[in-house]
């Protein structure tokens, strides 16, 4: 009876490396100050350009001496020099490798099953070294057998080193089964032979991930985290944990270091966009013992801002000129009374059955139902009336919620800061003492100077940075108002039945990624994320290209369909066919849209995006 035999590769399979590329943990011995004196910051490509060489002339019997000989011999480094280079690529090789848990727990059963089981890699490191470094993580690694290229002169993808092996093991073909990631090393060429193979998925690695800098000390140490933890995980769990975990995280140290400077003791999350930082600020706060206070609190921009019903010369209504915002993305017909209070009931009691229908309109032809509107007494003195309850219950709302003899704060994601001069302005009309509530801002969306109550970590250009909204935001429906309920002040919500998250992206992988993330991060002593969370701010706002993550980020239920329910993609396709209608769909997409499709579309963002600003300016 022919015997079974197992047989596993090692790097990407068995062993992972917490950088994108084999190449990359040359950029990580940049770092040694030793590497540094001897080459600066280029010994990555003398490393790189040395083993091309090698292989060139030593072939598949290129081994790590072979490859420092030549770098030793082009550099003039005496042999102590070169042995410390060698000894520091395998420390380097140590420190960021680990094991694939799913690979090492089946050669693990089949170990302790009797099973035959051994190791072959076409690599450059003798079979010596390479036991020493898979049993620095487990112990087990120092009983199995390796067959490494370097050592026999062959190698898999040609098949020949398979051949090798069964001629030492004298194992049978068809009763032979290989794990490896590699398609033709791994696959096609131990299938060519009768062997049984399986392509083991490669990790998770985003497209600017490749390009990460990892010279830079900064960067490495958080990817190394990021790695380790997403390793088998959902594409959800990834985003959360490899994008916006890094993201909160920055910020939300930062809004605790600034707390603790300005002495605030009580911080409040707006909901939605504050959902998750509170998650990860109560993780950080608890890790570190602080004595600051955390609440959630509902509002938004439609909640806290209200129109001007006065009508100016002309008969021209104030509300358009105040609170545009409220127009800016297509919607249905009757959307703007909606969000001034009036149900659909009162519009079409007031105006008709045309202001029910769920169609998308145009700017001039929400200009021209406001004008219609501002003829209408009833529905003048009715706008009114609902301003001054809405600042009511607002002011009730705030007093049952806040604790004004408190040092507090709000944290929201992005602001131009007209919600916030709003809701002081608002607050002023009282007798409160306070009458500017601070405000911890992600990005603020303005060139404006910021006001001492305004605490901004990031500034930026409106057409730009609009993730965070995006990625840290509660899964439920957005509060537009208060009403009076059972002597008590509660949020209003839309009515709809569907919000963004809901059902097509799995929000508690995504969620769990962002917090797996958090608690990794407080572990490690000097764990520096700010200059990595810049760099993704760079990615997600397309200064740094990596377009499998857009395509990711794109279908990301965020936007409100005609019925208001939040199912449409973060970024919508587009058409070059949209520019027709009349609302022009395509000029409101977003910048992503186009750069999910490349090519003529990102010129044609730009100068749609121009025509954009002169509308606005109208």
């Amino acid at each position: 009876m022919s015997m079974t035999l197992y047989s596993f590769d090692i790097f990407d399979t068995l062993l992972l490396r917490a950088v994108p590329s084999h190449n990359d943990i040359f950029a990580l011995m940049d770092q040694d100050g030793e590497v540094i004196r001897l080459f600066g910051k280029s010994f990555s490509k003398v490393r790189i350009f040395a083993e091309r060489e090698s292989r060139f002339l030593h072939g598949h019997s290129t081994d790590i001496n072979k490859i420092y000989d030549l770098i030793g011999k082009k550099h003039h480094l005496d042999k102590k020099t070169v042995d410390y280079l060698i000894d520091l690529e395998f420390e380097t090789e140590k420190r960021t490798s680990y094991l694939n848990q799913d690979c090492h727990q089946q050669l693990k059963k089949l170990v302790s099953n009797g099973e035959r089981v051994c190791l072959i890699s076409d690599m450059y490191w003798p079979k010596e070294r390479l036991s020493e470094l898979l049993s620095s993580k487990n112990a087990l690694y120092q009983n199995v057998e390796l067959f490494i290229s370097c050592d026999f002169g062959l190698e898999k993808k040609n098949g020949s080193l398979f051949r090798r092996v069964q001629e030492i093991t004298n194992a049978d073909f068809f009763s032979w089964f290989h794990y490896g990631d590699n398609y033709r090393s791994d696959y096609l060429e131990p299938k060519k032979l009768g062997i049984k193979p399986t392509l083991i998925k490669r990790k998770r690695c985003y497209d600017f991930e490749k390009r990460i800098d990892f010279s830079n000390i900064h960067f490495s140490s958080v990817y190394s985290l990021i790695d380790e933890l997403r390793f088998g995980k959902s594409s959800e769990y990834c985003l959360g944990c490899s994008v916006a975990g890094p993201m909160v995280y920055s910020y939300v140290q930062w809004i605790i270091s600034q707390s603790i400077s300005k002495g605030i003791t009580h911080l409040f999350f707006v909901l939605r966009d504050g959902y998750i930082l509170k998650k990860v600020a109560d993780l950080i706060i608890s890790e570190q013992g602080l004595n600051i206070k955390t609440d959630f609190i509902f509002g938004s921009r439609i909640a806290w801002r209200f129109p001007n019903t006065s009508i100016g010369q002309g008969g021209t209504f104030s509300v358009w000129e105040q609170s545009n915002w409220l127009f800016r993305d297509p919607c249905y017909s009757y959307v703007v009374y909606e969000r001034l209070g009036f149900t659909q009931k009162e519009i079409i009691d007031l105006f008709g059955e045309p202001f029910s229908k769920t169609k998308l309109v145009s700017f001039s032809d929400f200009k021209h139902s406001l004008e219609f509107a501002s003829n209408n007494p009833k529905f003048l003195n009715d706008l009114a009336e609902k301003k001054k309850s809405a600042k009511n219950n607002l002011l009730e709302y705030f007093k049952q919620t806040i604790d004004f003899e408190e040092n507090f704060a709000f944290v929201d994601t992005n602001s131009t800061g007209k919600t916030q001069k709003d809701l002081s302005s608002i607050l002023s009309e009282t007798n409160e003492k306070v009458t500017a509530i601070p405000f911890f801002y992600h990005t603020y969306l303005s060139n404006n100077p910021n006001p001492d109550e305004q605490y901004v970590f990031l500034q930026a250009e409106k057409e730009d940075l609009r993730f965070p909204e995006a990625l840290y935001r509660a899964p439920y429906n957005t509060c537009y108002g208060y009403d009076k309920k059972d002597g008590k002040i509660v949020p209003r919500f839309f009515e709809s039945s569907y919000c963004a998250w809901y059902g097509s992206f799995s929000y508690d992988d995504y969620l769990c990624g962002i917090l797996d993330f958090a608690r990794s991060a407080l572990k490690e002593k000097d764990l520096f994320v700010e200059e990595y969370s810049s760099l993704l701010m760079d990615v997600v706002n397309f200064n740094v290209i990596s377009k499998d993550l857009y395509r990711i980020l794109a279908k990301i239920p965020f936007n409100p369909d005609l019925k208001g329910e939040e199912r449409k993609d973060f970024y919508p396709q587009i058409h070059f066919t949209d520019l027709f209608h009349p609302f022009s769909k395509l000029i409101y997409a977003h910048k992503g849209s186009y750069y999910c499709k490349n090519g003529f579309y990102i010129i044609l963002y730009h100068f749609l995006f121009s025509l954009v600003r002169r509308i606005r300016k109208k």
